[in-house]
């Protein structure tokens, strides 16, 4: 006897079978998280979420559901793409931030004087 299949909110159905693809797998785990907070408060609901992807999900993962975001993230339920978008501004800030922090302005030397680095005392 064959198991009857049947479709469940959230799920992505392509060509009759779930998880197609890898995305197909996220979108359903970050739905599946949001599932879950949907028994929080309102409040705690998109913290909750950002929190879980943010320390659970690899980068990879990340990377690869930021860029469905970025396409209008079909098939995300309201508080996951919500947090979604969060920790993706998040994540720019922070990259923002290190990109600008590695670059730390040397003082230039003077006109007449050798960089400090190759003195006659060594580095300065």
């Amino acid at each position: 006897m064959a198991h009857a299949h049947q479709a469940r909110p959230g799920v992505p159905e392509i060509e009759g079978r779930e998880h197609k693809t890898t995305l197909d797998r996220l979108i359903y785990m970050a739905n599946q998280i949001g599932w879950f907070f949907n028994s929080q408060p309102e409040a705690k609901r998109v913290p909750g979420l950002v929190d879980h992807i943010q320390h659970f999900w690899d980068p990879r993962m990340k990377a690869e559901i930021f860029e469905h975001v970025a396409k209008g993230g079909a098939g995300l339920e309201p508080a996951p793409l919500e947090a979604l978008k969060v920790l993706k501004a998040a994540h720019d800030g922070k990259q923002a931030t290190r990109g600008e922090a590695e670059r730390v302005p040397t003082p230039e030397p003077r006109t007449g004087e050798a960089p400090l680095e190759v003195t006659e005392n060594g580095r300065g």
